[in-house]
């Protein structure tokens, strides 16, 4: 996701505070090619809300084989244990 960020006034701001053009122009190519790499607050929360929606998905299904294993071992059980 972009942030907004005014490339021109980020030069004029640079170049004012003393670097000089071609510096200013690389130092704002720098923080304009990072941007890609940037996430926000509601990107990181909407990951998170994935990996919740996963996590119980995962628990349902670990919760499924612990009740097939509690049905298998009753089985069991009763071949081995009955007369």
């Amino acid at each position: 996701m972009y942030i907004l960020f005014d490339t021109q006034t980020a030069v004029i701001d640079l170049k004012a505070a003393g670097f000089e053009d071609a510096q200013a122009q690389a130092i704002v190519a720098v923080i304009k090619n990072a941007q890609v790499e940037l996430a926000t607050k509601r990107d990181l929360n909407e990951a998170v809300v994935g990996l919740k929606n996963e996590l119980q998905l995962i628990s349902l299904k670990i919760m499924g084989l612990y009740a097939f294993i509690a049905l298998v071992a009753v089985g069991v059980a009763k071949l081995v244990f009955v007369p």
